[in-house]
């Protein structure tokens, strides 16, 4: 099986290739406004299981973009926010979200605290 290395991913896009991704594909994407600004890195996706499609990327924000699109007055290093999925316009060797970054701001929210939730047949 191939190994999906960065430049063959680069590589099949240039001719026009239809490629499946998996999540960790992406993993650690530099994201980009509209407006071409750096705006921190994919950490992890986010899905509804009942409804059985992602929802949400989960960014870490660079320190001057967490404070803007957050709305944080103090930031350490990095802040992880929830960028849902409709705000992505493309992702390439880069996830290219659709609006400038003063737009995001009240668009992109803290992640929640997820846990493991068990499902059992009994009553």
């Amino acid at each position: 099986m191939e190994t999906l290395t960065n430049d063959l991913f680069r590589a099949k896009v240039k001719i026009g290739m239809v490629l499946l991704m998996l999540a960790s594909d992406i993993k650690d994407f530099l994201v980009y406004s509209k407006d071409m600004v750096s705006l921190g890195k994919v950490k992890d996706v986010e899905f509804d299981p009942l409804e059985m499609k992602l929802t949400n990327i989960i960014v870490d924000f660079e320190k001057e973009a967490a404070k803007e699109v957050l709305g944080k007055r103090i930031v350490l290093r990095h802040a992880k926010g929830r960028v849902p999925v409709t705000a992505i316009e493309s992702i390439k060797d880069a996830l290219n979200l659709a609006m400038p970054w003063k737009d995001l701001k009240g668009g992109i929210h803290q992640p929640v605290r997820h846990s493991s939730v068990g499902f059992t047949g009994s009553n």
